[in-house]
């Protein structure tokens, strides 16, 4: 669990420190959902394949 908006961030510096790594997808809070608008609900990403 990240907060303050940090999941993306997070995602980025992980998949950035491997290869072979990605980020597949990431579904993102819409208006008047119970996160800010735009940052990261769920991620799903693959690290060294």
């Amino acid at each position: 669990m990240f907060r303050d908006g940090k999941a993306e961030e997070a995602l980025n510096y992980y998949t950035s420190l491997m290869e072979d790594s990605e980020i597949k997808s990431i579904v993102r809070y819409g208006a008047n959902e119970a996160g800010e608008e735009g940052t990261v609900m769920e991620a799903v990403f693959s690290l060294k394949g």
